[in-house]
């Protein structure tokens, strides 16, 4: 109990006392105010969702604070645990940070740790709960532009995309910059699973995160889940993970809980 009040303590202090960030400013400087009646869903989803249950925040996103990574899924965690331990990466990258709870939990699996999140209040949050890790690098940038303007070398990455919120998909400008490189194994939450069972996954607009539409993907190998839904704990995401050849799909391939999707 005392643990999770200090995490709380430090996390206000952390977002009121910081200066020059979106919070401090709304509380003392009475313009900011005026900005409040031009928010929506579609340009700030964190800001009203906060707004909304300023009263009860168990009822905002950040009631998800102390979930575990991996939207809490247990069987999700053991494959990216195994991958991990057997690829090794040198670099991990993770886009969509949250509230870091992933993050934490990607921080014990390379010695450098790029996390980037582009809501303001989420990267405070998640500044405060990742400030304790020397090798984790957090950035509030657009995800997409970040690994466009990137030069990746030749070790081995490990890619974590779940960058996509509201009316943001910066996901097909992710991937076709990460193609481009030698050696990666990505994971891609919120992502249709094609076995027929219930999981969870993203639409925007009409477009959903489906292989079906986004076909390019099927030049690389690709590999789902193969296991039984009601194994899985937590959010039941769907997911799909991807990889280069060489090292990287023999890792993948080496996965009990994934199958690789053959193309007919």
């Amino acid at each position: 109990m005392f643990r999770g009040v200090t995490k709380v303590f430090k996390i206000l202090f952390f977002i009121i006392f910081k200066k020059n960030n979106f919070f401090r400013n709304y509380l003392l400087t009475p313009e900011y105010f005026k900005k409040i009646s031009q928010l929506s869903k579609e340009n700030h989803y964190d800001l009203v969702d906060f707004l909304q249950n300023i009263t009860n925040l168990d009822n905002s996103f950040l009631q998800y604070y102390s979930s575990q990574p991996f939207n809490s899924q247990i069987k999700r965690t053991e494959i990216i645990t195994s991958i991990l331990e057997t690829y090794k990466p040198e670099v991990i990258l993770e886009t969509g940070t949250f509230l870091g709870s992933t993050t934490e939990y990607l921080s014990g699996y390379a010695k450098k740790v790029i996390t980037i999140e582009r809501s303001e209040l989420y990267y405070l949050v998640a500044a405060a709960r990742l400030q304790k890790f020397s090798n984790v690098k957090l950035l509030k940038e657009n995800s997409s532009l970040f690994i466009q303007n990137q030069k990746f070398g030749d070790e081995l990455h490990f890619f974590y995309l779940d960058a996509h919120w509201g009316d943001y998909l910066p996901l097909q400008d992710e991937l076709e910059q990460i193609f481009k490189m030698r050696n990666f194994i990505i994971c891609i939450d919120d992502f249709k699973v094609p076995d027929g069972q219930d999981w969870g996954y993203d639409t925007y607009g009409k477009k959903e995160l489906s292989i079906e539409n986004f076909q390019f993907i099927k030049s690389k190998s690709v590999f789902f889940p193969n296991y039984n839904l009601n194994d899985e704990t937590g959010g039941k995401r769907g997911s799909v993970f991807i990889a280069s050849e060489g090292i990287s799909r023999e890792v993948l391939s080496s996965q009990k809980n994934l199958s690789e999707y053959l193309i007919d």
